[in-house]
């Protein structure tokens, strides 16, 4: 057994006992859902960054500096912005409300201020758009597994899907939490390890600079790019119900500002690594696929000891991003559907064995459609369209409005998630235009709710 193969293997033995741990202390829905509201900045901190640095974060991101240089920073740099937006805006009022009202999702946010057709609507749209964001994920596990330790796409999606599923089924969010803090650990040290040496072998920062293939290479603003990722990540970031949920979690207002906000900080820092991490590769390795960019520069140009330590890194990204999607997935259905919809009156140990359930459901969905999943960046991005289209309106309005606007909403969350489909299936996602599904989508929502409120007031 290799190296790298060996490491993988111990350490996600280690993952799985520490989830399994901390399962102990998860005796209610609440517990599963929210970690009995418990968490401490550190604690949010951790999840929160853990879950925001997964495959789109590392290896999609690398693929995207690979091609377009340094204007790659934008993909993290863009969920920074939401991110400190939601730390010092949304936030707050989010965790206001849900510990006053006892909520345990989003959805519960969500039917409060605007009916359970609404809630309904929403969290079966996401269910199914976010079964491609957790293949994303899986396929970017499957591509590090491949490039390193030699294994095919089906076995590298086998192992990363059942590791975070199990440890995710049994601990929920209090397991999650500690296994991400882990992860971030890991994560964190691995590619702090490896940054310079990855610069030092190829000359230093202004080397690589200097050799970059176009001038675009250098560009940091890379026009309609930029602005796409901008209105893909900054209202998804913002209104990602796997996010809001660990806002919910933290043990204080406090908590969530200090939590959310640090985590922003890192994003927008550790943005710049991918970027230069994809000059380098295209410098070193000009002609290979994009999105192995990463796997190749941690295969080839590294020591054994060095690549696998960027290996675990690696897999903590992707696997802490795949737990916090298959929380969103387990929630939705339990929480969203079973109780709300199928058994208002369903005990708590009912619930929570119906989550554990969908997050097992979840997971061998995910890992059925990152089999045919060719790309990262494009199963993320069709997802964050989708969460922007639909969620970003009823969130901002619940938050902020003083009258019931539920039709209003309705309308809006219909215009949205139909412009992101239609846009996605005819012009596709293609980058450096501005006319995205995620643009469109966005556009569409807000012009449909702003009109729906004018021809309301007029009536």
């Amino acid at each position: 057994m290799s190296l790298h193969l060996l490491l993988l293997v111990t350490y996600s033995a280690g993952l799985l006992l520490l989830g399994l741990a901390v399962s102990r202390r998860v005796q209610s829905a609440s517990g599963f859902f929210v970690a009995n509201r418990q968490l401490s900045a550190a604690l949010v901190f951790s999840t929160m960054l853990a879950a925001n640095i997964g495959a789109g974060s590392t290896v999609g991101a690398t693929g995207l500096g690979y091609r377009d240089g340094l204007s790659a920073w934008w993909w993290n740099g863009s969920a920074a912005i939401g991110s400190l937006l939601l730390a010092f805006w949304i936030g707050p009022r989010v965790w206001r409300q849900a510990s006053a009202h006892g909520f345990l999702t989003t959805g519960d946010l969500l039917e409060h201020h605007f009916g359970r057709t609404v809630r309904g609507l929403v969290t079966a749209m996401l269910w199914l758009a976010t079964l491609s964001i957790l293949a994303g994920q899986l396929v970017g596990i499957a591509w590090i597994l491949n490039v390193v330790a030699g294994l095919p796409k089906w076995a590298g999606c086998l192992i990363g899907g059942g590791l975070m599923t199990a440890y995710f089924a049994a601990g929920g969010l209090l397991g999650s939490a500690w296994v991400n803090l882990v992860q971030l650990v890991v994560l964190l040290c691995g590619f702090a390890i490896v940054l310079p040496v990855v610069l030092a072998s190829a000359g230093g920062l202004s080397a690589i600079l200097r050799a970059a293939p176009h001038a675009a290479s250098t560009d940091f603003w890379n026009g309609a790019t930029s602005v796409s990722f901008l209105a893909l990540l900054v209202p998804a970031f913002i209104s990602s119900p796997g996010l809001l949920q660990k806002a919910f979690g933290a043990k204080s207002e406090r908590a969530v500002r200090r939590g959310i906000g640090w985590n922003a900080a890192a994003l927008a820092v550790f943005a710049c690594v991918p970027a230069v991490l994809g000059l380098a590769a295209r410098v070193n390795h000009a002609g290979v696929p994009q999105e192995l960019a990463l796997p190749t520069l941690l295969a080839s140009d590294l020591p054994v000891g060095l690549g696998a330590i960027l290996l675990a890194a690696i897999f903590s990204a992707e696997v802490s991003t795949a737990d916090a999607v298959l929380f969103m997935l387990a929630t939705s259905l339990s929480q969203d559907l079973y109780r709300r919809f199928l058994r208002p009156d369903a005990p708590d140990r009912d619930v929570l064995r119906v989550a554990r359930w969908s997050a097992l459901a979840g997971g061998g969905f995910g890992i059925l459609i990152a089999l045919v999943t060719p790309t990262i960046v494009g199963a993320l991005s069709f997802f964050y369209a989708m969460i922007g289209a639909t969620l970003f309106i009823p969130v901002l309005v619940g938050l902020h409005a003083r009258v019931n606007r539920s039709a209003e909403v309705t309308a809006s969350i219909l215009a949205g998630a139909a412009a992101v489909l239609t846009v996605q299936f005819t012009l596709g996602n293609a980058p450096g235009r501005i006319l995205t599904p995620a643009t469109v989508g966005l556009l569409s929502a807000s012009l449909t709710y702003v009109v729906a409120v004018i021809l309301r007031r007029r009536s």
